[in-house]
């Protein structure tokens, strides 16, 4: 986690696609998704506050006490981006599409998925890799969780009816 060796962040794809027709003009399409991030960024603090069992989290020394103390002494909050995340996304898609007529047709689509990372965010900012920030710096594995935009149902029903004017 400390280490001063850079890695470049990266992200994989894959996925496998079954497709059956089931009847005329009606098409089964059954999908495994994934993808992943690795090595992303995000902001570690490298002079956190130490874990002291003293009143209100306090360290006496020399007759003093430093309120909430960080590792040195002589600097405060020194937040350094690093290459420490990964996310991870899998998913089961299945869909069911049906031309009814030369001009008709219809979609239903559904997903069952579950997308995991090390802290993710709508903001812009952060989708480019700009603050992903720990909140336990002594222990960055907790801060895996599903990401923010991790959606595990989702259905989806559309048609289309081509107009029937001449190009």
């Amino acid at each position: 986690l400390y280490s001063d060796k850079s890695s470049t962040p990266y992200a994989m794809q894959y996925n496998l696609n079954i497709q059956r027709e089931l009847m005329q003009g009606t098409i089964l399409q059954v999908a495994y998704v994934g993808a992943g991030g690795r090595h992303l960024l995000g902001t570690i603090e490298r002079n956190p506050p130490q874990i002291v069992n003293g009143a209100f989290g306090t360290l006496a020394t020399n007759g003093s006490t430093t309120p909430n103390p960080r590792l040195n002494l002589k600097l405060g909050a020194l937040g350094m981006r690093s290459e420490w995340g990964t996310s991870n996304y899998n998913a089961l898609q299945v869909g069911l599409t049906r031309r009814f007529t030369s001009h008709l047709s219809a979609q239903l689509s559904y997903s069952y998925s579950k997308s995991l990372d090390y802290g993710s965010s709508f903001s812009q900012d952060t989708a480019v890799g700009n603050n992903v920030n720990t909140e336990d710096p002594y222990n960055t594995r907790n801060e895996r969780g599903r990401s923010t935009f991790d959606r595990t149902h989702v259905l989806r029903i559309n048609s289309t009816y081509e107009l029937p004017f001449a190009q």
